[in-house]
Parts: C-alpha cells; sequence; structure tokens
C-alpha cells in the first residue's frame, strides 16, 4: 500500500505540472485538471485505507499479545499452585487423614478452575488470530484494488500524456 501511495502521488505531482503546463483560461475545467482532481482523491482514498489497515494491524497485535501474556500468568500459576500443593499433601499426610481429602478436593478445584481460564484464554488467542486474519484479508484486498485502480489511473495518464503531446 505505501509504494501505491507513493506512485499516486508521484502521478499527482505529473498531473500537477501537466495542469501548469496547459495554463488553460477556459471556464471549462480541462483534461490535465481532471486528471489532477482524479489522482489527488486516489492519493487521499489510498491514504485512507492504508490508515486504516495500519490501525487494525496494531489493534489486532495488541489484542494477541496481551492473551499471550494472559495465558502466560496462567499458565505460571497452575505450575506454581501444582509445585505448592504437593510439597504441602506429601507433609499433611502422615499429619492429617480426612483433612487430606478436604486439601486434595480443594486442590483438584482449582486445578479444575484453572484449566477453565486457560481454555478461555486459548479460545480468545484462537479468535483474536481469525481477527488478524480477517485483518490481513482486508488490507490485501484493499491493495489490490488500490492497484486495479492505479493502473487504470496510469492508463489515463498515459493517455493524456499522449494527446498533450500529438493534439489533432
Amino acid at each position: 500500500m505505501r509504494e501505491d501511495l507513493k506512485d499516486a502521488s508521484s502521478r499527482e505531482l505529473v498531473a500537477e505540472q501537466m495542469l501548469k503546463d496547459e495554463g488553460g483560461h477556459s471556464s471549462s475545467m480541462t483534461d490535465a485538471e481532471l486528471e489532477y482532481l482524479e489522482v489527488m482523491e486516489e492519493v487521499k482514498t489510498i491514504s485512507s485505507s492504508l490508515v486504516q489497515a495500519e490501525n487494525a494491524f496494531d489493534m489486532v497485535k495488541k489484542e494477541i499479545e496481551s492473551l499471550v501474556q494472559q495465558y502466560e500468568e496462567i499458565l505460571e500459576q497452575i505450575d506454581n499452585d501444582d509445585a505448592g500443593s504437593s510439597s504441602f499433601d506429601s507433609a499433611d499426610e502422615s499429619d492429617m487423614g480426612d483433612a487430606e481429602s478436604d486439601s486434595s478436593e480443594n486442590s483438584r478445584f482449582e486445578r479444575e478452575r484453572f484449566a477453565r481460564r486457560v481454555q478461555k484464554a486459548e479460545l480468545k488467542a484462537e479468535v483474536a488470530a481469525r481477527e488478524a486474519q480477517l485483518a490481513k484479508v482486508e488490507v490485501e484486498k484493499t491493495r489490490r484494488e488500490a492497484e486495479i485502480i492505479r493502473m487504470q489511473k496510469e492508463q489515463e495518464l498515459n493517455d493524456l500524456k499522449v494527446r498533450c503531446i500529438c493534439p489533432k
């Protein structure tokens, strides 16, 4: 898209130069003036699309980074809880008869709770990845559309150049 913007900007400068060279004093718009206005509009459209694509990409990137961070924190909590509960379980085995079953029940409950949180984080990460893919597809679609417009405008500009060089 940046290349498309660069191309459109250079065509805008060419059209502006044609406009200056033509120096028409008639009341109607000349071909060079029309071309200049069209190219200006194209530059504006491509710039806007590029900004939107970059914003969408940044937003999805930040969301993915946030979800990855949450996922890592949850995994770290699970690792810490597993390490802590195993040392307590072995120390408490000899001292606590019925309390052991309560402790293991609480531990199992905590593991299930963390497993659900991990599953939610994975689902959110998957959704964010899909959104990123959709944004990427949309950017590619916009880029193709901009390229088609660029080629059309380039052809129109070449036609105008030919008309300016070889008046009939």
